[in-house]
This record gives structure tokens, C-alpha cells and sequence, in this order.
């Protein structure tokens, strides 16, 4: 007897409107928000496809037919992620679009972000300055006077 349940919402043209998007620089979440499904659908759908590529990988291991939707998805978004790339950086090489720049710094942070370093300092470069005996006596400061009102009181103000 044959599984029966819910019909996956895995469809080509699901499949083909994820990758449209993916392609013109949409994350893999607003993809899916995009075609009406949850990101953990998305997710799920692609460590279903990753599990059994890994799965086949291993010698004698067979094709699971219920397994193939996932698989063919997994290797359609891969593609479409590296499609899409491609299409900006070609922009980017024909005039420089700032767009395109701009998609690639969010879309793949870990190659095309711009790196700021920020570093503080006190005057003229050196350490900023710190007096922590100093920053000690005002804290006690404040909790001796916290300490000198009654609940219910508020400093300053005569009962």
C-alpha cells in the first residue's frame, strides 16, 4: 500500500517561481514568503535534497522516487543562486551598476560585503582615558543615596 497524506507543496511551478526569484537576487526567505510557503518549508525541502544526495553518494545506493522532487530542487536552487550571481557581477562589468553592487553585498555578505573596521580612541590615537578608582567613589556615591530613600520617595521632593 502506498503512502498517503498531504500532497507536497513542492510543484514545478513552485520550484520554477523560487528560482525566478532567487535568480534576480531574492534570498532563499523572501523566495519562499514570495511563492506562499514558510522558510522551514524551503529548508526542509532543500535537507531533504542535500540527505539524499548524500545518501547516493554511498556506494549501491538506489534512487528513492519520493526523494527525487527534492534532489531535482536542490540542484535547480543551486543553480539559480549561481545563475543570479553571475547575472549581477555581468552588470557590474558592463557599467558598474550600483544595484547590482548592492544585491551581491546582501545576497553573498561573505564575498561582496564592504568591510569597515572601527576602532575608538582618545585623543591623538591613544587609549581612551579611564579612571576606575574615580568611576568606583561615584558609584558608591549613587547607592548611598539610593540607599538613603525610603520606598515610596522620590529624591528631591518633600513628604
Amino acid at each position: 500500500m502506498g503512502r498517503t497524506g498531504r500532497p507536497s507543496k513542492l510543484t514545478p511551478e513552485t520550484q520554477a517561481e523560487i528560482c525566478r526569484a532567487i535568480r534576480i537576487g531574492a534570498t532563499r526567505e523572501v523566495a519562499a514568503q514570495a511563492v506562499g510557503i514558510a522558510r522551514r518549508t524551503l529548508q526542509y525541502w532543500i535537507e531533504r535534497g542535500k540527505a539524499e544526495q548524500e545518501r547516493l553518494a554511498q556506494k549501491g545506493a538506489r534512487k528513492r522516487k519520493r526523494e527525487q522532487p527534492y534532489l531535482h530542487f536542490l540542484h535547480a536552487l543551486e543553480e539559480a543562486e549561481a545563475e543570479g550571481e553571475v547575472t549581477h557581477l555581468e552588470a557590474i562589468a558592463a557599467d558598474g551598476a550600483a544595484g547590482s553592487k548592492w544585491i551581491l553585498a546582501r545576497r553573498h555578505s561573505e564575498r561582496w560585503a564592504e568591510v569597515r573596521k572601527q576602532q575608538h580612541s582618545g585623543p591623538e590615537g591613544k587609549p581612551i582615558p579611564f579612571d576606575m578608582e574615580a568611576w568606583k567613589r561615584e558609584r558608591e556615591e549613587r547607592a548611598q543615596e539610593w540607599d538613603g530613600i525610603e520606598d515610596g520617595e522620590c529624591a528631591g521632593e518633600d513628604a
